[in-house]
């Protein structure tokens, strides 16, 4: 039945946990954060950004379509798929949360990059 997919074994999830918290960690960085994000948006086509979250240890196969949202940013991505999900298409949403302000602690910061880190590996279509 077509929806949101989750695209790894659940055997995988601490796996892909450390993945995402990889991600996360560039997505939170005062250094990289902005031009992380900027770049999985620059990428022109569908494959072009499975490619790119191929490199960072995200394997979304096709045909799952890919969603990508920027909540820091309020902006959205989705390559046609969101037209046709969730009834004739599965789908994947990365969703890339704001970068966490609400204490400047460095402990804090990570906390919150492995609470989205881990969200995302066991919430099936949502998550990051």
């Amino acid at each position: 039945m077509p929806g949101p997919a989750k695209p790894y074994p659940n055997g995988a999830v601490g796996t892909q946990a450390q993945a995402n918290f990889e991600l996360l960690q560039k997505l939170f960085s005062a250094a990289s954060g902005q031009t992380t994000r900027d770049s999985l948006f620059a990428c022109a086509s569908e494959e072009a950004l499975r490619t790119t979250l191929g490199a960072a240890g995200i394997t979304i196969p096709a045909p799952i379509r890919i969603i990508l949202v920027d909540v820091e940013n309020a902006r959205m991505k989705d390559f046609g798929a969101a037209r046709g999900a969730p009834t004739n298409e599965d789908f994947y949403m990365l969703v890339l949360p704001p970068v966490p302000r609400r204490s400047g602690d460095p402990k804090y910061v990570e906390a919150q990059t492995w609470e989205a880190a881990w969200h995302h590996a066991v919430v099936e279509g949502y998550g990051m």
